[in-house]
């Protein structure tokens, strides 16, 4: 028999077919753990959202089941503008002051006025943030300048925010004014549509009709956003 030379190794042919495989096999991996990593980032994020929408939706509801009016119409009114994108009540949910500049931070009390609202980039107020305000002077129009120059965020990545009145056996959006109407609205709907950090941009330009709705999250590249809805009842109570 008659041994390899010393120098004998892989031929250039048979080394190029190695780093080709390399790559091939490298590319399908990096391409495996790119696809899971979207998976789990979508998840995450699906997630996300939903835990924010229910804490946003339970504060409203405990808001709102605690909202009333005074028979001599003197009291600040439950208040709806005519676009829905916000809405401002007297209620008797106890409400703890969160505005981190007041000196009554953190203090409660049994009485106050809320409001939420959708910034929409004007002013000190930026697009996809939903405001919240407290106000703890009950008498007046309700429709104060000081109360919104009090609002901080308080959820953001919010695509669109609705607020329906009951009337007429189907919920629409329409303004609300208990002093004028002299009684709160039977029930309203809330609307809340929020996405994650990275696609609240994709939805500018998208409402082309003005109502504030996105009505379909396929316009855009978001695979996260979600729509979330509840009803609160506010019966007979004037």
């Amino acid at each position: 028999t008659c041994a390899l030379p010393i120098w004998a190794g892989f031929t250039l042919m048979e080394l190029l077919a190695a780093v080709t495989l390399m790559v091939i096999l490298g590319t399908m991996l990096f391409t495996v753990f790119e696809s899971s990593s979207g998976v789990v980032r979508e998840a995450s994020g699906r997630q996300t959202v939903f835990q924010q929408a229910k804490l946003v939706m339970e504060g409203m509801e405990r808001e709102l089941s605690g909202a009333y009016m005074d028979k001599g119409r003197y009291m600040r009114p439950f208040l709806i503008p005519a676009d829905g994108h916000a809405v401002a009540m007297t209620t008797a949910a106890r409400v703890r002051d969160t505005r981190q500049t007041s000196p009554n931070y953190g203090t409660e009390g049994n009485v106050g006025r809320i409001g939420y609202f959708l910034g929409d980039g004007s002013g000190d107020f930026e697009r996809h943030i939903l405001y919240r305000f407290e106000y703890y002077t009950l008498d007046g129009s309700g429709d104060d300048p000081a109360e919104v120059a009090r609002a901080e965020p308080f959820i953001r990545n919010v695509v669109a925010f609705n607020v329906e009145v009951f009337d007429n056996g189907s919920f629409r959006i329409m303004g609300w004014n208990s002093n004028a109407a002299k009684a709160l609205p039977r029930a309203v709907r809330i609307s809340l549509q929020l996405t994650d950090d990275r696609h609240p941009v994709e939805y500018d330009g998208v409402d082309d009709n003005g109502d504030g709705v996105v009505d379909d999250f396929n316009e855009t590249n978001d695979t996260v956003g979600q729509t979330f809805q509840h009803v609160a009842y506010l019966g007979d109570r004037s």
